[in-house]
């Protein structure tokens, strides 16, 4: 595997994968305040406050960010009442904003008014604006007013009243008393939660994006002990996630956690990690691990959230067929529907949308460049990035397009296709695969069948395939390959990232690098493919060539005991259930500088699978993807240089070894509990090199 010494990893990883430039800024744009009105109170005189902009009779509910009792005394005055008695936050009259907007969420207004505003009686609002964008607020964020009336005692304008009865100046607070962490309310309402935000959240995240309606994102804070915090992304996943977005107004819809500081590096200090919660809780304080205060994290580790409130559903528009057209998903919280962008859009992505509309999904395929024509509406930002197995698109992880995507980049499905993927593969890759030969009766001395990181006989990975890059003394190894029929073996992109085919030759059959072994095939390579999407989402995404070997002598790779082909998965397998997993490759077996040294011969490890929102974890979600999948071991000995594009295979029912991996990247080459080593995904990738290999032999599609 090309991976570099530990402390230069480290620094490729902190440039690539965890720093996170946001130069984007926020456009703010302001109106002038028509009116005020209240909404939800038990009477005229409270309620969450509706602004009425001067540009217009849209009417939207304020933030309630710095909301306290200068803006409520202008917003009670401005409604003909003497001054304020309280201001409340949090929704505190529980409305929902989505009633306020009948188009559909379009944020809050934050009220910016001269400091001198308030000092005044005057109900002449013609020196307030409101900010139309309060990238800090969401749908929960609301302020509120309880207004004083005339036969109620009257607070100075500078104070607060307690919620108990005003018969005694004590009801009337200093504002500098609010949520300072002493009662002074008889009743506490100084310091109510709701009031002080303590456990509540708020998100930060200075990308400019276009969300879909009804939707936020970003760096998660948190409230707690009176002081605003981030999460560490230590076993953050879709259930903290889930909270979270419960939290802030959006129960019920789509929860997708984000880890490494996928929208920026947060501030303050970093309150809590390891929360295991179960997605029921309340609150993150709730959570069986949470403890607050954390010394082992940095903001580096930030962890997000992006919260849709609706169900989503999918429809496909202007196809030639029912079963195929351009991608539409509709909110139920919003008027209109969407196309989303093709950005990474994937076979994998198209199954569980053709899933959503009935279909089996198990061939869909996925189209791109606005196949079926560019839309006229709107078009999300947003990016799926689905593994395939899931129900519908809320439970697929997604990404935030770093630009607008256009009409010209939407995605496009078909759900029905003439012939399964695995069918067209069987008729030009070998049905009898994967099975190598018993090295016990073979003669051979006590190599056969030693797993764990150590030798391998060279009857058990038959299919292993040596790329050898040409130096001015030859060629030396530089890659694993992985034979599949006798004209193509698979391997991995970043082979061939910076050297082309010219520069490779292919030993296949070879047990002992340092010299020729009579059974070693070598071959030219005639033709290489890379993934064209290689690298698409982030480093190491979509790591995956296939080549075409130049035959010798009108013969492609010859079959004998010691050269075999893998067999494929089938497609729409899942890895949960893997097992008897393992690893080979001609990998250093040391790194580190002035010790690097190399195996000669061909070294197998255990393997097993770590689920995907570990690995995520363990990498960030700028760095894992649908492409990849992640084994590991505690007293795993990883991958390392050289390994890089060798089988990862786990035998199936009938004993037979199937390639479900390519090895691509990982942390470091040493053991290691903590970085999984990351494959590609082979089921990801199985039409890809149907179709390839079709079009290469000129084959056209049989009439199933």
């Amino acid at each position: 595997m090309d991976l570099c010494p530990r402390w230069a990893l480290f620094l490729l990883l902190s440039h690539i994968t965890f720093y996170l430039p946001i130069n984007a800024q926020s456009h703010r744009s302001t109106r002038g305040v028509a009116a005020f009105r209240l909404v939800g109170g038990s009477l005229p005189s409270e309620g969450n406050v509706l602004a009425i902009s001067t540009a217009g009779r849209e009417g939207r509910p304020l933030c309630d960010d710095s909301f306290g009792m200068a803006e409520a005394n202008i917003v009670c005055r401005a409604l003909g009442y003497p001054g304020a008695l309280r201001f409340t936050r949090r929704d505190f009259f529980g409305l929902q904003t989505q009633r306020w907007t009948p188009d559909g969420w379009k944020g809050l207004y934050k009220l910016v008014c001269p400091k001198e505003t308030d000092s005044s009686t005057s109900s002449d609002l013609t020196r307030c604006v409101l900010n139309n964008n309060s990238r800090f607020c969401t749908s929960v964020e609301v302020a509120g007013v309880v207004c004083q009336r005339d036969s109620e005692k009257k607070c100075l304008s500078e104070e607060f009243a307690c919620e108990g009865t005003f018969q005694s100046e004590s009801s009337c607070i200093a504002e500098s008393l609010i949520c300072d962490g002493a009662r002074d309310c008889l009743d506490g309402s100084d310091e109510k939660s709701e009031l002080c935000e303590e456990g509540t959240f708020r998100l930060d995240s200075s990308i400019a994006t276009k969300l879909p309606g009804n939707s936020v994102a970003g760096t998660v804070h948190m409230k707690y002990n009176n002081t605003w915090s981030t999460i560490c992304d230590d076993l953050f996943d879709e259930r903290e996630a889930k909270v979270i977005c419960r939290n802030l107004g959006y129960e019920g819809g789509m929860s997708v956690s984000f880890t490494r500081a996928y929208f920026g590096e947060g501030f303050g200090i970093i309150g809590a990690d390891d929360l295991q919660c179960t997605g029921e809780e309340k609150s993150l304080v709730n959570c069986p691990g949470f403890l607050y205060g954390d010394e082992n994290c940095f903001h580096s580790e930030d962890a997000g959230v992006f919260c849709h409130y609706g169900t989503l559903s999918v429809q496909l528009v202007d196809g030639a067929t029912q079963s195929s057209g351009r991608v539409e998903v509709r909110s139920s919280t919003l008027p209109s529907s969407a196309s989303i962008c093709d950005t990474g859009f994937d076979d994998l992505d198209a199954q569980v949308i053709c899933r959503m509309l009935g279909y089996d999904g198990t061939n869909a395929i996925a189209l791109r460049d606005s196949y079926f024509g560019q839309p006229n509406g709107e078009v999300w930002n947003i990016i799926l990035d689905c593994i395939g197995n899931e129900n519908t698109i809320q439970d697929c992880r997604i990404r935030i397009a770093d630009s607008p995507c256009t009409q010209r980049q939407t995605a496009s499905v078909s759900c029905i296709r003439s012939g399964s993927v695995d069918d067209l593969l069987s008729l030009v890759l070998p049905t009898e695969c994967g099975e190598p030969l018993d090295a016990s009766e073979q003669f051979l001395t006590g190599f056969g069948k030693v797993r764990g990181g150590r030798v391998s006989s060279r009857f058990d990975v038959p299919w292993l395939a040596s790329l050898r890059f040409r130096t001015k003394d030859g060629y030396s190894h530089s890659c694993g390959g992985v034979v599949i029929s006798e004209d193509y073996i698979l391997s991995a992109a970043h082979c061939f990232d910076t050297e082309g085919k010219l520069h490779y030759t292919v030993s296949i059959g070879d047990f002992n690098t340092n010299y020729d072994d009579s059974s070693q095939q070598d071959f030219f390579i005639d033709k290489l493919w890379m993934y064209e999407g290689f690298e698409e989402l982030g480093f190491g995404d979509n790591d995956i060539a296939l080549i075409k070997i130049e035959k010798r002598h009108g013969k492609g790779i010859r079959f004998d005991g010691r050269v075999k082909p893998v067999c494929l998965p089938k497609l729409g397998e899942t890895y949960e259930h893997l097992e008897s997993c393992y690893v080979t490759g001609w990998g250093l077996l040391l790194s580190a500088p002035g010790l690097r040294r190399n195996s000669s011969v061909p070294r197998t490890a255990e393997a097993d699978f770590v689920p995907d929102n570990v690995c995520e974890g363990r990498y960030g979600t700028r760095r894992f993807s649908s492409s990849n999948v992640c084994f590991g071991k505690a007293d795993f000995i990883n991958p390392c240089s050289g390994d890089s594009g060798g089988p990862l295979t786990c035998k199936d029912q009938q004993g037979r070894h199937v390639l479900y991996g390519i090895v691509s990247v990982g942390k470091d080459c040493l053991p290691d509990d903590i970085f999984p080593n990351i494959y590609t995904r082979m089921t990801k990738y199985l039409r890809w090199i149907q179709e390839t290999i079709f079009k290469d032999l000129r084959l056209s599609y049989p009439s199933w």
